[in-house]
């Protein structure tokens, strides 16, 4: 992008980042009187723009981020196009990134989580506007580039949804996506179902970079990226022991072990704070000011033409006429008394002081100010020149020949328009309706085999609820996005959506019950369908295949049993509770009502 292109009404300036979704700027409005105000432009990445589903995602986030009004959100303003090049709007603040924080090395613990807690609060608000949006807003780009900081000590998150916009099947093997990798949830990056619990693994992420300096996932390489988020919670070390249990618990790779949500998180912290919250407030703000950009305003175009030398010397003006400044109103200036002669009268409000051009004479619009020797009045019509008192007299004779000729060209002018805009509309039917008759005559184009394999093979494949046998194969499937599941015994199930034509190669890993569940006591599974539903306890993945044979090593008590049919894509929760017997024993449980 060229130096101060414009877009809209926006003269776009210095870009100030680049990230997945395109690059920013910070653009100026100019309006009257020398008004300008200073906003950030998001330049949407050409590709983006291009794809009709990454553009539909992204209008439906920055319709979600611009209906949010939080102190601790940055406002969206507008979404637009010009020349096929989509931009967005939002507040340009004078403020720091997260990220210039660390560049000197860890924060003490008081700033990172007085900085968590007020991000956790600004992302929960969004989570709470389930009027908007089913499930709240979320955020999914939660990283040091979308936190802002300004000198007060005050935190700003922006970009809220805008990410969707990049997640394709197999988005999370592009390598230049790696910087926002790090903080992107396992479901984010396989482009599963995600709820609020992803932008609580983002700030987990976030907050083991405030206090260890570096990042959580460290790499250059996507696929590295994706095994040690899928391995989480990373190591602990370097980080504080008050803090270790919470980093562990928000980093957790399961989305059902993990922190339930950000409101939860911010409670934390803020126990773990105390009352030393203000002192950590004073040590941010003297941390984040030499850090701050730079913002010298520069002066409006009457700021100039009001400080320049007294021009009225150099166009034979009196010296003992004030100069006219911002502050006076200036269409109604007052007359020196020792004015010898009587100053013409002030420009009419459609014409706004500009800089002083031509040498020394004073412009106003762009137009010279004309001094007449005689008392003269301005001709709205005109934006030229002053007229007479004499000269309008003479010229109202024919005043109503001058308004009938305007009005016969503009009825003649507005007759040819509706004609012709009645020939291109019949023309534009016709042209439709050929259109119409020559694609519905037309077969749509036949997509590619589409490729699905896994790692390891051997998964059983469903296709919107359909078995189409096992890894690796080739699909023919009809045009459109279709919801491919994977099962292995012993293995997640992986979901995810796939266009027809692309191809996948899933990364399975071993389905285990969390600590807090595993135990002494056993659990097995007789079902009236054998080799149907998958057995999900307590939320959690078993690996399991019912009916299950070897028992599941569980905890005595109760526990919620629910099973999925990947056949048909449907989960059937058993309402009662499951009551594990005590240690060294199996409770045998006989399902007949699937």
């Amino acid at each position: 992008m060229g130096e101060r292109r414009t877009l809209g009404r926006f003269v776009c300036g210095e870009r100030v980042a680049s990230g997945p979704i395109g690059a920013l700027h910070r653009a100026r409005v100019y309006g009257d009187a020398g008004f300008e105000k200073d906003f950030a432009l998001l330049v949407v990445d050409g590709k983006l723009s291009r794809d009709r589903g990454s553009l539909g995602r992204l209008v439906r986030a920055a319709n979600g981020w611009a209906r949010l009004n939080y102190p601790r959100i940055a406002h969206a303003h507008e979404l637009g196009v010009e020349d096929d090049t989509y931009y967005l709007v939002s507040d340009w603040l004078r403020a720091a990134t997260v990220g210039a924080l660390t560049v000197d090395g860890p924060l003490p613990v008081d700033i990172a989580l007085l900085l968590a807690a007020d991000i956790a609060d600004a992302v929960a608000h969004a989570h709470a506007r389930q009027d908007l949006v089913a499930g709240g807003i979320l955020h999914l780009g939660l990283c040091p580039e979308t936190v802002l900081i300004d000198a007060a000590g005050n935190v700003t998150v922006r970009d809220f949804g805008l990410l969707a916009a990049r997640i394709t099947p197999n988005w999370a093997d592009d390598d230049r996506l790696v910087y926002v990798l790090r903080y992107c949830a396992p479901e984010v990056q396989e482009g599963g179902i995600v709820d609020v619990r992803a932008d609580v693994f983002a700030l987990g992420a976030l907050l083991f970079e405030l206090l260890t300096g570096h990042p959580a996932f460290g790499g250059t390489r996507a696929r590295d990226i994706a095994a040690q988020v899928q391995a989480s919670p990373p190591s602990l070390t370097g980080v504080p022991a008050a803090v270790g249990p919470l980093l562990a618990r928000a980093l957790e790779a399961r989305a059902a072990a993990r922190l339930p949500s950000l409101t939860e998180l911010r409670t934390q912290a803020l126990a773990l704070l105390g009352d030393r919250a203000l002192a950590a407030r004073a040590a941010l703000v003297e941390r984040i000011k030499p850090r701050l950009p730079a913002d010298v305003a520069r002066p409006s175009p009457l700021d100039v033409a009001a400080e320049a030398e007294p021009a009225g010397a150099a166009i034979g003006v009196s010296s003992a006429v004030r100069a006219i400044t911002i502050a006076d109103d200036y269409f109604n200036a007052p007359l020196s008394s020792a004015a010898a002669d009587p100053l013409p009268l002030p420009p009419p409000p459609s014409m706004i002081p500009s800089t002083l051009s031509d040498g020394a004479r004073p412009m106003w619009g762009g137009r010279p100010l004309l001094q007449p020797s005689q008392l003269t009045v301005w001709d709205p019509p005109s934006t030229t020149a002053t007229t007479t008192l004499d000269a309008l007299r003479r010229k109202r004779s024919k005043g109503w020949l001058r308004a009938a000729v305007p009005l016969a060209l503009l009825f003649a002018v507005g007759g040819a328009a509706l004609v012709w805009q009645r020939v291109e509309h019949n023309r534009d039917r016709m042209r439709a309706a050929e259109r119409t008759t020559a694609e519905a005559h037309r077969a749509p184009p036949t997509p590619p085999p589409t490729r699905v394999a896994s790692t390891p093979p051997g998964a059983q494949i469903y296709v919107d609820g359909v078995a189409f046998g096992q890894t690796p194969v080739s699909l023919a499937l009809e045009n459109g996005e279709h919801k491919i599941v994977l099962v292995a015994e012993g293995m997640s199930l992986w979901r995810g959506p796939v266009d027809a034509g692309a191809s996948i190669d899933a990364q399975l890993v071993p389905a285990h019950l969390p600590a807090t569940l595993e135990g002494e006591a056993g659990l097995k599974l007789v079902c009236k369908q054998p080799g149907l539903f998958r057995v999900f306890v307590d939320g959690v993945d078993t690996g399991r295949t019912c009916p299950v044979e070897e028992r599941i090593a569980m905890t005595p008590g109760a526990h919620k049993l629910a099973l999925y049919a990947p056949r048909g894509d449907r989960n059937v929760d058993v309402q009662r509770p499951v009551v594990v017997k005590d240690r060294g024993s199996s409770t045998r449980i006989i399902l007949e009502d699937e």
